[in-house]
């Protein structure tokens, strides 16, 4: 019984995760707020094939990811049926390699359309292109925003882990 509880919490969990990651992430291949992939272009850059070609393979490459690392959200805890052990293992491997997998594999793309706002000279005069902060101003008042005494429990806790 309790191989089935743990099976059923798991699959939840990771449909519930997969899917949010998906929702969150999904449509950044369309223009909005200025944006493609991330990247600041002007509105004609849509008309673009290489911004075409190239938001379409993140599209296509997005989808098979995110339905991929469902289908193994679904299998996975199917291990805990052999063994309890076995099965939390590789959930957790699997857990691990969808973390840092999700943020890195858009990465290429987002690269490529940084690229071709260079090539194509896509570069607006009216956004600063760097922004500086002077956060030694703030350091030599001597006061921060919490006392250093609120980082102690999580660095116990750290340790401690």
């Amino acid at each position: 019984m309790s191989d089935v509880i743990l099976f059923v919490f798991f699959v939840l969990f990771d449909a519930g995760m997969v899917g949010i990651c998906g929702l969150c992430c999904s449509g950044k291949e369309n223009y909005s707020e200025g944006k493609i992939l991330g990247i600041h272009v002007p509105p004609e850059a849509v008309e673009d094939e290489e911004v075409r070609t190239l938001t379409e393979a993140y599209r296509i490459g997005f989808r098979r990811f995110q339905r991929l690392n469902l289908v193994l959200g679904i299998l996975v805890p199917a291990l805990s049926f052999l063994n309890t052990g076995i099965g939390i293992l590789f959930w957790t491997l699997w857990l691990l390699i969808y973390c840092l997998a999700f943020p890195f594999r858009s990465m290429k793309n987002i690269r490529k359309m940084y690229a071709l706002k260079k090539k194509r000279h896509w570069i607006r005069e009216d956004q600063p292109s760097h922004v500086s902060v002077d956060t030694r101003v703030g350091a030599m008042s001597g006061r921060f925003p919490l006392p250093w005494q609120w980082h102690l429990p999580a660095l116990a806790a750290g340790i401690g882990l």
